[in-house]
């Protein structure tokens, strides 16, 4: 527990994590720490590390001002990172090797949509809603890129890489597609069901203040990103198991 509230404690001064997101995260890593130490930390630092890095690399003139790197909220943290922290502390209890598959593919499943979003927001040509194809702007739920795509099987593949920390050596490959598939589910969700509201201005926004004029005021980025993670991690279980 002292390492992961040094970490967030470091990332809070970094202005990764505002002050709540530095509490999660220390709560969220702590459990992670107490299921096995540096084997059960790697996969969620590979997440953080490399996703932090690409959320703070220059932006193009022309992105999404929206899409600037901000500290990262409790509630962003408990999205990614929740379903995670919730396998170490199952394994705590129970000592289920299957929870590791399912701890990593839930993180891979995070990191992927994030390398999927930081990327394919900046190199990502002809960007098109999931499940129209219809066009759209770069960086939005719902919305993918090749670039985007083949940078969120890379993004799963790194937190997978760690898979052999925990004695998983022979589900590197299965794991990276169920992160990249967790991926793909968030970006359906987000095309599908995740609510979208209109400003004053006219523009079109995914969270309030605005009329809701599309899908399901619950389903905010943050609850997609917990149900992508969530089955992800289900799917790694089974996985294992």
């Amino acid at each position: 527990m002292i390492y992961a509230a040094a970490v967030a404690a470091i990332c809070f001064l970094l202005r990764a994590l505002s002050w709540d997101g530095a509490i999660a995260a220390a709560v969220v890593g702590g459990v992670i720490w107490e299921a096995g130490e540096w084997p059960w930390a790697a996969p969620l630092l590979a997440f953080f590390v490399t996703s932090s890095v690409l959320s703070r690399l220059r932006r193009r003139p022309e992105d999404r001002p929206d899409l600037e790197a901000v500290p990262r909220r409790a509630i962003q943290v408990l999205a990614n990172g929740g379903p995670a922290a919730a396998c170490a502390g199952l394994y705590l209890y129970s000592q289920d090797e299957a929870l590791k598959g399912a701890l990593i593919a839930s993180l891979a499943a995070a990191n992927a949509d994030t390398w999927a979003t930081e990327i394919g927001s900046r190199l990502g040509l002809k960007p098109v809603r999931i499940l129209s194809l219809s066009p759209a702007v770069p960086g939005e739920s719902g919305v993918v890129t090749i670039a985007g795509l083949f940078a969120a099987f890379i993004g799963s593949a790194v937190v997978a890489a760690t898979a052999p920390l925990l004695g998983l050596t022979k589900w590197i490959g299965a794991i990276s597609v169920i992160g990249f598939f967790g991926c793909l589910l968030d970006s359906i969700l987000g095309d599908s069901v995740q609510a979208r509201y209109r400003r004053t201005d006219g523009s079109i926004a995914e969270s309030p203040p605005g009329v809701k004029v599309f899908g399901w005021r619950l389903m905010t980025n943050d609850t997609v990103n917990f149900v992508s993670t969530a089955l992800a991690a289900g799917a790694g279980y089974w996985l294992v198991r």
